[in-house]
């Protein structure tokens, strides 16, 4: 047997599903939850979710079960990790992979044919169980909704704006492509506006335990009941009793209104979550972006409280732990200079410092240079005594690329090649050629054909030049470069022009104690 309800937000349906599933001995079905282990899965085989097929060929091979209200994962419980960070942060892109939810659909329709089941959702009794023996769409009209809001006091819209951000919620999920909220033709209609939780699953464990009744007939169970019996005292009561699960972790959010300084996100509490722009850092979201937050306290004085900061960091936080366990570089900018070294900011509120033996494959000479500058860099240490005391190594990372462009260098170039370079620094036997954070030696001896005093009469530090690759020493990681191989050598054709006993013309460009 299949329980299924639909409606929009905020008309009870998750609390009467537990209830009546509770009264009725019955399993409580939750569909998020496939999607949850099926996002879990995805991130630990590491696939991208850009890549549909990829992906639906992984999920395809997932088997999933549910037992004991819990979901089975490839013969594992994995009940417990389903609300991890990194879920709450891709499960919202999974559950919109049309084929995935497909998938999703079938598998529940087979699991529920050994189990009698109570679910709710948008779209449980018109797209995942449309052969519900009993289907019911709970409601309560907007002005209700609203008003009841307003006077909760926890909301900083007024009257007609949290109105209007209620209609636009449910337009958004009205109008989605897959899954949209609306009333099968044969679910029976409850307004619970003026009922209680006991009179909404009385009303649906009645008419589950009759038999030959028509659900073809839009039936609006009403009753007269007001005061402080109605279903929004008792939700609020059966909300306040909860534990609040969710508090401390990120949660997928739907922004519902943008002010001039705030964003309002609905978080499936009993009012929306403010946000101050500014923590959005420049990047405004629009009415109906999906957005990650997190949750501080659902029960705070004036509403949820909630944080896009904390959430980033939260996220960031994670990241950086995964690349110290794995060893993996991140992303950060050197914001500052400080006592030793920098200051960089890793994004989400977090940051490290820099030593400054440490921020560059070579020498620092002038300090400032590297501020503001983007780059990668690996996490040397996360915590000091106990606490977060994040510190980074920009050098290892240099120098790694600067091996791996090397090795790259001595495996496509060959002798004789035309490569570019930027002059680096002189020494007296000739000039060092930086050719993308590893050097090659161009010589005295192979700067001209004749004689050179001076490297800097032929070429100028900073300047960028081509040379001729002449010898290559992979061991060694020598590389040797010319400029006079641009030309002739000279040698080749001198016995053609002179002979012995010619006279001939010269100029002095040297003495010595033994000639000129």
């Amino acid at each position: 047997m299949v329980i299924a309800i639909d409606g929009p937000a905020g008309t009870g349906k998750s609390t009467v599903a537990h209830q009546v599933a509770q009264d009725l001995g019955i399993t409580f079905l939750n569909s998020g939850s496939f999607y949850r282990a099926l996002a879990l899965a995805l991130l630990d085989e590491g696939l991208s979710l850009e890549d549909e097929e990829a992906v639906m060929n992984f999920v395809k091979k997932q088997k999933l079960d549910y037992k004991n209200s819990h979901l089975i994962l490839n013969g594992k419980d994995v009940e417990e990790k389903l609300h991890q960070d990194k879920v709450d942060a891709v499960v919202s892109q999974v559950s919109a992979i049309v084929p995935l939810r497909h998938f999703v659909n079938d598998r529940m329709r087979e699991i529920v044919k050994s189990l009698d089941v109570i679910c709710e959702g948008r779209d449980m009794t018109t797209v995942v169980f449309p052969q519900a023996e009993h289907k019911f769409y709970l409601d309560a009209s907007i002005d209700v909704q609203a008003e009841r809001r307003f006077k909760q006091g926890v909301s900083g819209l007024t009257l007609e704006e949290i109105k209007e951000a209620i209609r636009k919620r449910d337009e958004m999920d009205r109008n989605k492509a897959e899954g949209s909220l609306k009333k099968a033709d044969d679910a029976i209609y409850i307004d619970t506006s003026h009922l209680t939780i006991s009179q909404v699953c009385e009303i649906i464990e009645t008419k589950t335990n009759l038999k030959g009744f028509t659900m073809e007939q839009k039936e609006v169970e009403e009753n007269g009941a007001n005061g402080s019996d109605n279903i929004y005292t008792q939700l609020e009561a059966s909300i306040n009793k909860m534990e609040p699960v969710e508090n401390g972790h990120n949660v997928q959010g739907t922004v519902v209104e943008v002010s001039e300084d705030t964003v309002f996100v609905d978080v499936g509490c009993k009012s929306e979550g403010k946000i101050p722009l500014v923590e959005f850092r420049g990047e405004e979201p629009k009415v109906g972006d999906t957005i990650t937050v997190f949750l501080i306290n659902q029960f705070g004085k004036n509403g949820p409280e909630v944080s896009k900061l904390r959430a980033d960091e939260k996220r960031l936080w994670e990241e950086l732990k995964t690349a110290f366990d794995e060893k993996k570089p991140v992303e950060g900018i050197i914001t500052s200079l400080t006592k030793g070294g920098y200051m960089v900011d890793l994004g989400g509120g977090i940051n490290a410092f820099l030593p400054i033996s440490q921020s560059d494959s070579q020498k620092v000479e002038k300090e400032d240079k590297l501020l503001n500058l983007k780059s990668k860099f690996y996490v040397e240490r996360l915590y000091s005594n106990g606490k977060r005391n994040v510190v980074v190594n920009r050098r290892k990372y240099l120098e790694e690329q600067i091996n791996t462009n090397r090795d790259k260098f001595f495996a496509e170039v060959k002798i004789g090649d035309t490569v570019k370079g930027t002059v680096k620094s002189f020494t007296s036997f000739g000039a060092f050629i930086d050719l993308g954070g590893f050097d090659g030696l161009l010589h005295i001896n192979d700067m001209s054909w004749g004689h050179v005093t001076r490297p800097k009469d032929f070429v100028k530090k900073g300047q960028e030049i081509e040379l001729k690759v002449i010898r290559l020493d992979p061991d060694g990681k020598r590389i040797n470069l010319s400029l006079k191989h641009f030309t002739e050598d000279p040698w080749v054709h001198f016995e053609e022009k002179y002979h012995v006993n010619d006279i001939v013309k010269g100029k002095v460009t040297k003495l010595t104690d033994f000639g000129a």
